[in-house]
């Protein structure tokens, strides 16, 4: 029990912890703060300046109102036809497809042979021939269709704002009309199953053509009274009123310790190293049990401890809320979805962290952290698309409490397999700790051949070189080299998360922000993490040659390597048919990746410490890239 009071009062004295804090306030504040207040002003009467397609939850629907929500269903099949139809037939025109294998966008052109499935397709549920799909009369769709929303349907009023109109009626649809309006002449079965040969045509998986992205685009309609009605005694008997808004409280704050926090688990470690502490710690009496368990517990509290204390804005006022209107609410929802939602979370990240660190005796496990968390966040839909190997589980609604009593078995067997990866990996890194404590020389000696321990190395090497050759030489293999083959090594696989193939301005332009400038993370934070060693930092600081002069040159030679990779990369990009003005692009990318790594390393050498330089730049990143979390 001392140790890990120790642990936790160590991690509480970390400049990183309160970064890592800023960070968790400052995206729950973004996405988070105010829900609650807001939903509970609605049904109050009080309307708020932003109000969406969904009615007061809290409210009691009253048959007198003319709205009363929206939902996603199957019911009306012919608006499902008729959008993704729609959107078909102009991919077609265009030969290109859009699709989300990982969540991200990949652009398809299809072969000519291929194009004519298609075409032949677009003739079957239409009844038109390719010449008629040619010349088709501008309001052969609807104005509105699902999420798809013509410009004729936009008016602007008197008072400049801006409305929608949408169609209250059309013609009858029978044969003799499919020439003038789209009418379906296949039945929505057989529609269905036409989807599922688009979707083997185009070969990728996340296109528009799955059954579940059909009646997500296209599937939206509007609640009777009834539906209301039960939606409303739902939230208040099943969910007590709090569940809706601790489920969604768990939803982003899910997708923050789905990364942020490995930055606190490694920097632990780390700083053992850093400090030359690790001979010390592995020659105590205590055990290597007792040591990763303590630490281990020690991270989850004080990771936890900020999301507990965050729900409270939330909670209280429900409370207030269900005094007020005699409601009883269930008053630990937060604490039992933190639980069982978000525990098992932090404790397959921190043992991953823990292990990766041990074993390699470097940050590598932030780099297959931030992979995982990627695909994650990608291939997870926001809402009732748990799997057996999911992360971070997705509810990014306020409503839905029957999605998650549907995938409750599926949510449980995740969240027990989530906590046993936990402690398979904690146990693995007990054992690791074990090895290099009865055989430390040895294994330390086996583990350079593998991740090159590079702190012993720039006192040795600087103070014999007289001139500039040499100097880069060194400093090029001391603190760069590793950076670059990092760099080099996530370039590789940005292809196989998301296309670089087709791709628009627009698109070519995601890319390059999204993806491309993380390089300038990999390159340029840890350009001064050989130096934070203690012992290491006195006698470069003692030497003739000033140490921020290593640096510049560390620097410039950083921005060289990463104004040439980036400039290859998107001269591969525009060889694999993507449009976009390749000068202009390529500046700006290796502007933005030099701002995000530079940021990072400026917090790195102002508090000595280059994890609260990746977690500056990361957080940087993460916050405009994610911005608003309640879209894919």
């Amino acid at each position: 029990m001392k140790l890990y009071l120790k642990e936790c009062k160590k991690i509480a004295s970390s400049i990183l912890y309160y970064l890592f804090i800023a960070i968790l306030v400052f995206s729950w504040s973004q996405n988070f703060r105010g829900v609650t207040q807001a939903e509970i002003n609605r049904a109050n009467g009080i309307t708020p300046a932003a109000v969406g397609f969904e009615r007061p939850l809290l409210s009691k629907p009253s048959k007198e109102g003319n709205y009363f929500g929206s939902k996603i269903s199957e019911e009306d099949p012919e608006a499902i036809m008729t959008g993704v139809t729609r959107t078909l037939l102009s991919e077609y025109e265009d030969n290109s497809y859009a699709t989300y294998p990982l969540g991200y966008y990949k652009a398809i052109t299809l072969s000519s042979s291929k194009q004519k499935q298609v075409l032949e397709i677009l003739c079957e549920i239409t009844g038109l021939t390719e010449e008629e799909l040619k010349n088709l009369p501008d309001d052969y769709f609807p104005a509105v269709t699902g999420t798809m929303i013509s410009f004729e349907a936009m008016n602007v009023d008197k008072d400049e704002n801006l409305n929608m109109e949408v169609e209250g009626g059309a013609e009858t649809k029978s044969e003799d009309n499919k020439y003038k309006h789209f009418v379906s002449q296949v039945t929505y079965e057989h529609f269905k199953k036409l989807m599922q040969v688009m979707e083997d045509i185009i070969g990728e998986k996340g296109s528009q053509y799955s059954h579940e992205m059909m009646i997500t685009y296209f599937g939206i309609s509007e609640m009777n009274y009834e539906e209301a009605l039960e939606e409303y005694n739902q939230t208040i008997n099943k969910d007590k009123v709090t569940g809706g808004f601790a489920r969604l409280f768990c939803d982003y704050m899910g997708l923050e310790l789905g990364l942020y926090p490995i930055f606190l688990v490694v920097m632990i470690w780390m700083k053992d190293r850093m400090s030359n502490a690790a001979e010390l710690i592995y020659s105590r009496k205590v055990s290597s049990a007792k040591l990763v368990i303590s630490r281990y517990a020690a991270s989850i509290t004080m990771i936890l401890l900020p999301i507990l204390l965050l729900s409270f804005e939330s909670l209280v006022p429900l409370i207030t809320f269900g005094a007020e209107k005699s409601i009883v609410i269930d008053y630990f929802a937060y604490i039992k979805y933190i639980l069982w939602w978000l525990l098992p979370e932090v404790m397959v990240l921190c043992a991953i962290g823990i292990f990766f660190t041990l074993l390699t005796d470097s940050p590598i496990a932030i780099v297959i952290q931030f992979l995982w968390w990627m695909v994650d966040k990608g291939i997870t839909g926001l809402s009732g698309d748990t799997k057996f190997t999911t992360l971070m589980i997705r509810h990014n609604t306020l409503r839905g409490y029957e999605i998650i009593q549907e995938d409750l078995q599926i949510i449980c067997m995740n969240r027990l397999l989530m906590a046993g990866i936990g402690i398979l990996f904690v146990s693995l890194s007990i054992w690791i700790l074990t090895l290099k404590r009865s055989h430390w020389g040895m294994i330390r000696w086996r583990l350079k051949a593998v991740v090159p321990v590079l702190s012993g190395l720039p006192v040795r090497c600087v103070s014999c070189i007289t001139d500039a050759w040499r100097i880069l030489k060194v400093n090029f293999h001391l603190a760069i080299r590793t950076n670059l083959l990092v760099s080099f090594a996530y370039l590789l696989t940005i292809p196989l998360l998301r296309g670089i193939s087709n791709l628009d301005r627009a698109h070519s332009a995601e890319c390059l922000e999204q993806s491309v400038i993380l390089i300038g993370i990999f390159l340029i934070v840890p350009l001064n993490k050989p130096e934070q060693s203690k012992a290491i930092r006195e006698v470069v600081y003692a030497k003739k040659i000033s140490h921020w002069k290593i640096l510049l040159l560390r620097f410039a030679t950083s921005i060289l390597l990463l104004t040439i990779m980036i400039c290859l990369f998107c001269g591969i990009m525009i060889w694999k048919n993507c449009t976009f003005p390749f000068g202009v692009y390529a500046a700006e990318t290796a502007i933005r990746a030099m701002a995000l790594g530079s940021l990072g390393l400026a917090v790195s050498i102002l508090s000595n410490s280059f994890m609260a330089g990746y977690l500056a730049s990361a957080a940087y990143f993460l916050l405009n890239f994610v911005g608003n979390t309640t879209t894919r």
